[in-house]
This record gives structure tokens, sequence and C-alpha cells, in this order.
């Protein structure tokens, strides 16, 4: 038993140091991150923009805007469009994250709720990575995951605020569908080789109705606005075809019918709108 005991306490140990380690890292990191002004101009015009700007320079020249930008130089073009593309990627979500954060932790801000749901996919590199954190959180808000910290903190949100922190999520996800479709492996998303974005985008709307299955009865005309102005936002993707939300569309019901015909939207930005 003591050998037991004293077992555990090792593993929590080397847990815990590892994970101050990492944190440590993450923190020098941060305040060592820089980029140079030539790759920031290049990414002006989005991620297929930052592409075509890396495949019109030879080794030598991308080599310089790795230099510049604190990054390393060794290896072959496509190794150093790869750097350089993820390096770009990573200044994009500190800067979003970073006002983010400042949205979620004002109480009085009315897209506090928008903005933690966002967040989510903070940490996330992969469109399947952000589909399935979309799905465990999806379960914890509709009470289908009933333990844990996560369960309680959003079974205890209101129905406003739940609609809101899924079309936070839903924008969340977006930036991990902009940068699979747009990115090296693009054609493994956009058809070409496999159609990953567009089971993705299913599995978000397939959960959206299954929320709104639920919670239809109890919404009241303002969160069916919510709803509508959600579903018909437009987002990035929307240039290359992606309307996530727009797929609710196809899986509507006649419960949910009947709740639009009874909802009359007020908001002249959702009049006459409808998700499906």
């Amino acid at each position: 038993m003591a050998a037991d005991k004293a077992t555990r306490e090792l593993k929590r140990a080397k847990a815990l140091v590892a994970k101050l380690t990492k944190a440590a890292k993450q923190k020098t990191a941060e305040e060592s991150f820089r980029i140079c002004d030539t790759l920031v101009q290049w990414a002006t015009g989005g991620y297929a923009r930052l592409w075509e700007h890396m495949q019109e320079h030879n080794t030598r020249e991308l080599q310089e805007i790795c230099r510049d930008s604190g990054l390393k130089v060794a290896g072959a073009k496509y190794v150093l469009t790869q750097r350089i593309s993820d390096h770009e990627d990573c200044r994009r979500k500190r800067v979003r994250c970073d006002t983010l954060r400042e949205q979620a932790n004002c109480d009085t801000d009315v897209t506090q709720h928008e903005a933690r749901g966002e967040l989510v996919f903070e940490t996330c590199k992969t469109l399947e990575a952000a589909t399935n954190l979309f799905v465990k959180h999806h379960r914890a808000l509709v009470g289908e995951e009933k333990n844990g910290k996560l369960a309680k903190e959003l079974q205890s949100l209101d129905l406003a605020h739940k609609i809101q922190y899924l079309a936070g999520m839903a924008r969340g996800h977006d930036v991990l569908l902009l940068k699979a479709i747009t990115g090296p492996r693009a054609g493994h998303y956009n058809g070409k080789w496999g159609e990953l974005a567009v089971e993705s985008q299913t599995v978000l709307a397939g959960k959206f109705v299954d929320f709104l299955h639920d919670e239809s009865e109890r919404m009241s005309d303002q969160e069916w606005v919510a709803v509508c102005r959600a579903v018909h936002e437009k987002r990035p993707t929307a240039a290359y075809g992606m309307w996530t939300l727009a797929l609710v569309g196809d899986m509507k019901c006649d419960e949910l019918d009947v709740q639009h015909k009874r909802v009359e939207c007020t908001s002249e930005e959702a009049k006459g709108q409808r998700p499906w």
C-alpha cells in the first residue's frame, strides 16, 4: 500500500512539473514572439494570398522572411512555406484571442458569452479537433454530460446566453475551417480528395438542430432573432461556398416550422429570415 501511494504521488509530482514547464515555455515563446512587416503585408489578403506570395518567392527570400521573424531558416522551400504559414496563423490567433479575452472577462459586454464560445478553440490546431471539441461542449451545454466543471458551468447559463455561446463556437470553428480549406491540405477538405469540411459542417448543423429541438418551445421572439442572426451570419468561409449553420435548413422538422410561424421577428436585421 505504501509503495502504491508513493508511486501515485510521484506521478502527480511529475505531471505538475510537466505542466509548469509547459507554461513557462509558452510564456517565453509569447514574450519573444515577433513577425516581420513583409509577412504581415503578405497576409493581409488572407491565407490564400499568403500562399500565392510564398510561391512567387524563392527559397533564399523565404529564408530572409524566416530570419526576420525569428524562425528557423533550415529546410526546403515547402518546409519554409509551412513554417511561415504556421507563424502567421499564430499571430492572427494571438490578436484575435487577446480581443476575445477582453470581451469574455467583461461582465457588461453583450458579446461576453459569444467570446467565451469562440475562445473554446484557442488551442485547436486541426479542423477535426475543433469538431470534436464542439461536440463535447454541446453535450455539456444541453445536459447530455452532467458531471464535471464544464457541464455545471454551461448548464447554469440561461437560454439566451446558451444561444450566444453556440453562435460563438460556430464562429470559432469557422476559423479552423477556413484554415483547412485554404491550407496545404485543402484537397482533403474541399472535395478534391475528401469531403472533411462538409462532414464537419454537417456535424455542427446537426448539433445546432438538436439544441433547437430541445429548446424551441421556451424560446422568446428575441431568442429566435438571435438564432436567425447566428444562422445567417456571413463568415469568412462563405467566400468558398461554406455556410455552416445554413445546413440547419436541410434538417428542419414540423415542430420547428410551427415555432417559426408563431414567431414574428421585430429586428430589421433578421426580419423575414428563418434558419429553414
